[in-house]
């Protein structure tokens, strides 16, 4: 019969299993926090969802990454992102999402939206505020979301139930979108006015 010693060292595993090592390879957020952000801020929270996606890679990869970079250039890195979520995944889910149909959709979206931004002045169709090219501006969410839905798969949290809560941080930018789409809603009403 073994005594229990009282001077010996607790015994605990050192090597992290890799259930906790996958839990935190990818940023979780639920889909619905996700759109409700990405939505307020028109698009801008896609900076943000970057940037911390890569900030947690960073540990994992042998070379020295700078996750600013990589959110401010997310069309050149948004398709790596995608890759490193499909092989984080089990294999029935592998072989259901290739991952490059989401990446390569919201790098189209974007780059539209941004060129039809741009001609907006030109357009008569296409006023800054106008509901098409509103719309188009908020249309990567659903590539984004799909990204994002299986990357919490990964980490083992499918729904994102570990954030999934606005939190006091999202609050200045739940405030600033608010007045954001005041302010495109009164210029909406201004222009419908203005026609009338």
């Amino acid at each position: 019969m073994e005594m229990d010693n009282p001077y010996r060292a607790p015994e605990a595993s050192l090597v992290e299993s890799s259930e906790a090592t996958r839990a935190r390879s990818f940023f979780v957020t639920s889909l619905g926090k996700m759109a409700v952000l990405y939505v307020l801020t028109l698009g801008l929270y896609n900076l943000y969802w970057m940037y911390r996606h890569w900030s947690i890679q960073q540990p994992q990869m042998q070379e020295k990454i700078y996750p600013a970079m990589r959110s401010i250039f997310f069309i050149f890195f948004i398709h790596s992102l995608a890759r490193r979520v499909r092989a984080a995944l089990s294999e029935t889910s592998r072989r259901a999402w290739s991952g490059g149909e989401d990446a390569t959709w919201a790098v189209v979206l974007l780059i539209a939206s941004n060129v039809l931004d741009r001609f907006s002045s030109h357009i008569p169709v296409l006023s800054q505020y106008s509901l098409p090219l509103l719309l188009l501006g908020l249309a990567p969410l659903i590539p984004l979301a799909n990204i994002q839905r299986r990357a919490n798969e990964a980490a083992g949290d499918p729904l994102g139930e570990s954030n999934a809560k606005m939190t006091r941080y999202n609050v200045p930018f739940l405030i600033a979108g608010g007045l954001l789409w005041c302010l495109i809603l009164i210029g909406i009403a201004g222009e419908f006015a203005g026609v009338a």
